[in-house]
């Protein structure tokens, strides 16, 4: 197994550690985790960079089964929080990333919804990926899709897939 899939598996078993409601989360990272390649690859981006852009995709969201419990709900701030230190943990037990890939991929857990950081520390396609799977899931009110499209879908890859996949029939 390469460490994309290595550490797939390990936020997959983190999260069967946790009740059933709270697994339901692994299928919105899967979705993000496909979303981000789409967009990166789609934009140009090495395939390396793009690995790395999936693996954060993995792990974006590890703090919200924690935050659920410390806190009652998943905030951005409180999932954010709680995130880097899940991720951490989980990375490690990964000795395939470099010392600064590790720092990065932490970063981005404890940032990823914040449009700044994204273009910061460049994983506007795992930021652009996950406001579609949450727009689609309902996280955001459909009238705030287009003012979302319209302010922070800077991609031609992200606006095209936005288009196609939250677009009314």
């Amino acid at each position: 197994m390469n460490r994309k899939d290595l550490l797939a598996r390990a936020v997959i078993d983190y999260y069967a550690h946790f009740p059933a409601s709270m697994r339901e989360d692994i299928l919105h990272t899967q979705e993000v985790v496909s979303y981000t390649r789409l967009i990166a690859a789609g934009e140009g981006e090495a395939e390396a960079q793009i690995e790395l852009l999936e693996c954060a995709a993995w792990l974006h969201d590890v703090g919200c089964p924690r935050s659920k419990e410390i806190y009652g709900n998943s905030l951005p701030v409180n999932q954010q929080n709680t995130g880097r230190e899940v991720a951490r943990q989980l990375l490690s037990e990964h000795e395939a990333f470099s010392a600064s890939q590790k720092e990065w991929l932490i970063q981005v857990v404890g940032t990823h919804h914040q449009y700044k950081y994204a273009v910061e520390f460049a994983f506007s396609p795992l930021f652009e990926a996950d406001l579609i799977a949450n727009v689609l899931s309902g996280y955001h009110k459909p009238e705030q899709a287009e003012h979302l499209f319209a302010t922070l879908m800077k991609s031609t890859t992200g606006r095209a897939l936005f288009r196609s996949v939250v677009a009314k029939p």
